[in-house]
């Protein structure tokens, strides 16, 4: 949609957001969901004067983009941008990365089997636990899509 429309909104995260947020958000493509879909409350969201969809829940900013320049990386494509517009939202300090990982994303419960000895595997990703001897090769995530590659064995 960036390539065909030139324009885009970056919505900065606050530390408000809740996990849901970062499911709905960051563990689904838009290729196969529309993220701005029926099953996202427009309560959530407004549309910016540039006509794109920009978040007001869980988050404290956000900047319209104008696409400058793009760079194609093979399996991506980079886009440079000048600003057109931004506004603050709320004065609540953004979501690091540290604080996500930190008072965000559940903490699994796990420790290693179950009560009956199994083997858990744990997603690196978003945190899912999957209980199995051997993760299949083909194993995806149900959660957030990421493959076995993305997972850990849990040890005691």
């Amino acid at each position: 949609m960036i390539k065909d429309t030139g324009v885009c909104n970056v919505s900065a995260i606050s530390k408000d957001a809740g996990f849901d947020l970062f499911k709905h958000f960051g563990f689904q493509s838009g290729r196969d969901v529309d993220k701005f879909g029926a099953d996202y409350d427009a309560f959530n969201y407004a549309i910016a004067e540039n006509g794109v969809p920009y978040i007001t829940s869980g988050t404290n900013a956000y900047f319209s983009l104008k696409v400058e320049q793009e760079v194609d990386l093979g399996s991506h494509t980079l886009f440079i941008c000048e600003p057109t517009f931004m506004t603050v939202l709320s004065d609540t300090s953004s979501c690091t990365y540290e604080y996500y990982q930190n008072d965000i994303k559940p903490k699994p419960e796990a420790v290693g089997t179950t009560p009956k000895g199994e083997t858990v595997w744990r997603c690196l990703i978003c945190g899912y636990e999957w209980v199995g001897e051997e993760l299949p090769d083909d194993f995806i995530c149900p959660i957030c899509k990421h493959p076995k590659a993305d997972f850990e064995k849990l040890i005691r």
